[in-house]
Parts: C-alpha cells; sequence; structure tokens
C-alpha cells in the first residue's frame, strides 16, 4: 500500500477542501516520519522531484500536511524547511503534537498555565492547529502551584501536569485532538519477535538497579522500608537505596509500588542502548496478528522475544522474554522498517524518578 502526502497552504481557509495533494506536483522519495510520548506525530522527512523554479503555495513553510495511508491521515504537522534542488527538493515536517513547543501556555486567571484546557483553547485561537481541547481539563491543575501564565510552553505545561497525574498527553492524527494516554497498569501491545541471525546489539549495565530499598514515613511517621527486586541477575546486582522520607505519607501498598516501579524503570529491560529495527514479519498484535509498522505509534510496550539474553545456571537457552516500554517510533516508507526506542532511563533525584515511576506504561514492566 502506498502514501500520500496531501498539503494545506498557510493562512488558507479550514477544511479539505483546501488541500492539494503533493503527488500531483512530482514524484516523493525518502518518506520517514515519527511518533514520540509525550506529544505525538513528532517529526516526518521526504523528497520530491520537483523543478528547482516551481512556485507553489503548497511546498511553502508553514503549510499544514499530512501523511495518508489508505485514505487515512496517520501522521500530520507543519511544513518546517523546504529545500529546493534541480529535480531534487528536500522537506522537514514538524509534528502536530511538536507544535505545542511553539505557543505559550496561556490558561485561566486563577490557574495559570496549568489550566490545560483553556490554556489549549487560547492557543487554537492564535493559530494552533489543533481540532479541540479533546479529553484535557482545567480541573487536573488542582492542588499544583500556579504558574504564570506565558511563562512556560504549551507543551511543557501539558508534560508536567499530566505526569504528575500519573499519565501522559499526545495528538491523534486521525482527529486532530490531544488526548489523556495511559492511567493505569497495563499489559503488553506487540509482541516483537527479533530476526534470527541478527546481529548482537549493544548493552550496558551502566544506570540498571537489580533491587531497590526505598525509605518511607506511615501515618503515625515512623521510618520504614520497601524493597523490590528483579530477579535473574548473581554478579550483575546493584543496589540503590531511594529515601522518600520528605515525599509525605505513604501507605503500604503505595511504597511497595513505588519501589517496583523504580526497579523495573532501571531494570535489564530497558538497557539497551541502540533502537530496535523492526521488519514486516517481526511484529504482531497480542492476537498473533501481523501489524502494519506504518500505523505504530509511541507510548505502548513491546514485549520482546528472547531479548534478555543472558544465560540461566548452567543451561544453554537464551533466558526470558522480556516488556519494553517504548517512547519514540519512526517509519522508513522505502524500507518498511520501523525504528523502535525504548524509553530514556530515570533522572536519579528523588522527585523525578517517582514522577517516570508513574508514567503509564511502566508498571509491572
Amino acid at each position: 500500500m502506498t502514501f500520500a502526502i496531501w498539503a494545506q497552504p498557510n493562512n488558507s481557509g479550514a477544511g479539505r477542501a483546501y488541500r492539494r495533494q503533493l503527488g500531483r506536483l512530482g514524484e516523493k522519495s525518502g518518506l520517514r516520519f515519527s511518533h514520540r510520548t509525550p506529544g505525538g506525530p513528532s517529526a516526518a522527512s521526504w523528497r520530491m522531484a520537483l523543478p528547482r523554479r516551481l512556485e507553489h503555495p503548497s511546498v511553502l513553510e508553514g503549510a499544514l500536511v499530512g501523511i495518508q495511508r489508505g485514505g487515512a491521515t496517520i501522521w500530520r504537522g507543519r511544513l518546517q524547511s523546504v529545500t529546493p534542488g534541480d529535480g531534487d527538493w528536500l522537506f522537514d515536517a514538524k509534528g502536530i503534537g511538536a507544535l505545542a513547543e511553539d505557543y505559550r501556555a496561556v490558561g485561566t486567571g486563577s490557574g495559570g498555565a496549568y489550566a490545560l484546557r483553556t490554556a489549549i483553547l487560547n492557543a487554537v485561537a492564535r493559530g494552533l492547529p489543533w481540532g479541540s481541547d479533546g479529553t484535557l481539563s482545567d480541573t487536573l491543575a488542582y492542588g499544583l502551584d500556579k504558574v504564570p501564565n506565558g511563562s512556560v510552553s504549551l507543551a511543557q505545561a501539558l508534560t508536567t501536569v499530566t505526569e504528575l497525574r500519573g499519565y501522559s498527553w499526545a495528538v491523534d492524527a486521525r482527529t486532530n485532538r490531544p488526548f489523556l494516554t495511559g492511567g493505569g497498569a497495563g499489559g503488553h501491545t506487540y509482541v516483537l519477535t527479533p530476526a534470527r541471525g541478527q546481529d548482537a546489539e549493544a548493552r550496558t549495565l551502566d544506570g540498571m538497579v537489580s533491587a531497590v530499598y526505598l525509605g518511607w514515613v506511615d501515618n503515625v511517621d515512623s521510618k520504614r522500608f520497601a524493597f523490590a527486586t528483579n530477579d535473574g541477575t548473581r554478579w550483575a546486582r546493584i543496589e540503590e537505596w531511594v529515601d522518600a522520607s520528605s515525599d509525605g505519607v505513604l501507605t503500604l501498598t503505595e511504597a511497595n509500588q513505588a519501589a517496583a516501579d523504580l526497579a523495573a524503570l532501571r531494570s535489564q529491560a530497558s538497557l539497551r542502548t541502540e533502537p530496535f529495527l523492526v521488519r514486516r514479519g517481526q511484529l504482531r498484535s497480542r492476537g498473533s496478528a501481523p501489524v502494519d509498522l506504518a500505523t505504530v505509534e509511541s507510548g505502548l510496550i513491546f514485549r520482546v522475544s528472547g531479548a534478555d539474553r543472558r544465560k540461566l545456571g548452567s543451561g544453554d537457552r537464551w533466558t526470558r522474554d522480556v516488556s519494553v516500554y517504548v517512547n519514540e517510533v519512526e517509519y522508513d516508507a522505502d524500507t518498511d522498517t520501523l525504528s523502535l526506542r525504548p524509553a530514556d532511563m530515570p533522572p536519579r533525584g528523588l522527585f523525578e524518578a517517582l514522577r517516570q515511576a508513574r508514567i503509564p506504561g511502566n508498571r509491572g514492566v
């Protein structure tokens, strides 16, 4: 199935009537597009065989663009830069989710920049090409310290508030609306089977933690500690103490969950230093159906068969499968391959680490 790219010139009217198919201007090649969490559609690039002297509003920076697969828009954004050439033009686009970086967060007088629904609607009124405020609400900011309007970008406001509430956010390329993602424990979404005979991947123990001791305070002000570990390692064991006693009162369940989250985030499953390169046939749904690689987005859990390549005792077989939370994907249309980049390791600071531990999809990794 082929791809089509539409463009809607900057300052044109709203609606599909103003879109133009770029394929009518010339042949395209080298199409690549990516999704990232948080945000959704992140970046895209392609080349086109066009005459250097071509003048057309659809190939000017600022135009809205969309990538279609089977008639459905699966990626959209804004044409960021255009480099003309003699029969070879280069196009770079910024994803619809990443555009939140270019707008300041102006919310309500009482809620400030963190009043997300109002901040989104105000940005849309100023030109942000999102469909609406989606599922985000001003009430997500209740209880948070007020931040002055305009002092942070809309992307910063969205990421800060949603992560503190245990969510993430993205813009749906199909509906063009922002939405909350996650919000609870979840199993794997896709199953990845590495190709037989593929080259060994780069791995590291740097940053890995196999056991976490978490100090915390209960409701009677008694200092206690919780413990969580990742099984399957002996000589590569690395233990860490995290002091959460100043983070407020925790219940035993909350403390155990926080320790488990922190241990999972720094487990062997997340320590690849290179992305997974996926080819057709290697990725399947939980129901074992083949997956169209062009439709895969970030912010999902991938179950990777045989990715943890350490031997068990004296056995010769590879060890268990692992689950990996992927926060960036990039698709290459020419080769029909998908690059999956696991989530970055969390910083060691307690507050940031606990915030990262609450990101949806990391629980139970």
